[in-house]
């Protein structure tokens, strides 16, 4: 077989592989684009970084939630209105890393306080009515529901703090959402901190209680 014969037998099976491993039809450049997108979107949040995290949530959070285009139109607005002020603000704002959609609301991560003030009293997101708060504020949307037992007589505060007492987690901070007590033990209804869902996801939400262990039934996730 000469050469010329080899070269097309070669071109001929590469185009072969290309068109199997792409559907035959561009769907491997389809991907591509999509999968490029996709990591545009999750920029890489280094925790290392100092920053002062202000949250953007719709007016009706959690009923509402933020999609990917209305987030790109607040990073926008942001922008804009930095420009737009350039000569009557003192402040000069600045930023840790990109903004980032979270599940039904955005982070930024300001470099400063004075960022920080500036992005909680812009009224402007663009066509999105939204409000500006201190990321710790923002409901988390995350609740598990636990039965204590030997509790009923208990205050909320107290079974909390026992909580806290016993785990590494910040139970005090948690806001019951409903409450029932069944003979001795009492059944809470809470709303947790992303930090403290992640606790608990890492523990199968099983966590000490009093004398023994006690397992939290997942209620909900938002973000």
């Amino acid at each position: 077989m000469n050469r010329n014969s080899k070269l097309k037998r070669f071109y001929r099976y590469r185009s072969y592989k290309r068109k199997l491993e792409g559907g035959g039809n561009g769907n491997s450049d389809q991907s591509s684009n999509s999968n490029k997108q996709a990591k545009q979107e999750r920029i890489h949040e280094d925790a290392s970084i100092p920053s002062i995290a202000i949250g953007v949530v719709p007016y009706d959070y959690p009923s509402q939630l933020l999609d990917i285009e209305e987030a790109r139109q607040i990073r926008s607005a942001v922008l804009k209105e930095m420009v737009a002020q350039r000569a009557t603000n003192p402040i000069k704002p600045q930023f840790t890393r990109n903004a980032i959609l979270r599940t039904g609301w955005m982070v930024f991560h300001c470099a400063d306080e004075g960022t920080a003030k500036w992005i909680e009293e812009l009224d402007y997101w663009g066509t999105v009515n939204c409000n500006a708060v201190r990321e710790s504020d923002i409901p988390s949307g995350l609740s598990v529901v636990g039965s204590f037992p030997q509790s009923a007589e208990d205050t909320t505060e107290f079974i909390l703090g026992m909580i806290e007492a016993q785990n590494d987690l910040p139970s005090s901070k948690w806001k019951l959402l409903n409450r029932n007590n069944g003979g001795d033990v009492a059944i809470l209804t809470l709303e947790v901190d992303n930090f403290s869902w992640q606790k608990l996801e890492e523990k199968k939400f099983e966590i000490t209680f009093k004398y023994g262990q006690l397992h939290f039934k997942p209620g909900g996730k938002r973000n």
